[in-house]
């Protein structure tokens, strides 16, 4: 069983490492951006007050049985970002990259988003790249929960309004690709 560094750091309830990621310019992370991943996220972005780029990979949620279909559309976007006790305010007067590939709109990846283009202040380029819902979710389909993907489908054609989220940074630009599949995404 593959241990997540972000799920540990997060059930440890870890707000930032004890020694700054100083010298870190690079950074990409895979996961799912689950809640429980969250604060794992947070805790590696506190910690790197000299981030300049960003890459993250929202991995396929693995093997899925009809208990964790339920709990799989969760759609509700709450303030996790904006509730956090610490600042991030170095990370975010230095962060110029970040991209994301296997987005599919859920809440969580749509407030990080809206959490980034508001406060990072020199952020140069956004890149996002959906997943193919069909092919991640082909065994939602087979428990016959169409109705859930086919919600997801919707939000995520609708990653356009992106482009209206208020941005800290007058030069962000953002760039979305559709289905952008294994093709590896460079800084």
């Amino acid at each position: 069983m593959l241990v997540s560094i972000v799920k540990v750091l997060a059930e440890q309830s870890v707000l930032s490492l004890v020694a700054p990621l100083n010298y870190l310019k690079h950074l990409t992370v895979k996961t799912w951006l689950e809640d429980v991943e969250l604060f794992g996220l947070a805790c590696f972005l506190r910690s790197s007050p000299n981030l300049e780029s960003l890459f993250i990979y929202i991995d396929d949620p693995g093997d899925l049985d009809s208990t964790d279909i339920a709990d799989l559309f969760v759609l509700d976007e709450g303030k996790f970002w904006e509730s956090q006790p610490l600042q991030f305010y170095d990370l975010l007067n230095s962060l110029k990259k970040v991209k994301i590939k296997g987005f599919e709109a859920q809440g969580n990846e749509i407030e990080f988003i809206k959490f980034l283009l508001k406060n990072a202040m020199v952020l140069e380029e956004l890149v996002i790249s959906t997943a193919d819902l069909n092919s991640r979710y082909a065994s939602v389909i087979m428990f016959g929960h169409t109705e859930q993907l086919m919600l997801l489908q919707e939000q995520q054609k609708d990653i356009q309004n992106l482009l209206a989220f208020p941005r800290a940074s007058p030069i962000a630009k953002i760039y979305s690709l559709q289905n952008f599949g294994n093709v590896d995404v460079h800084f």
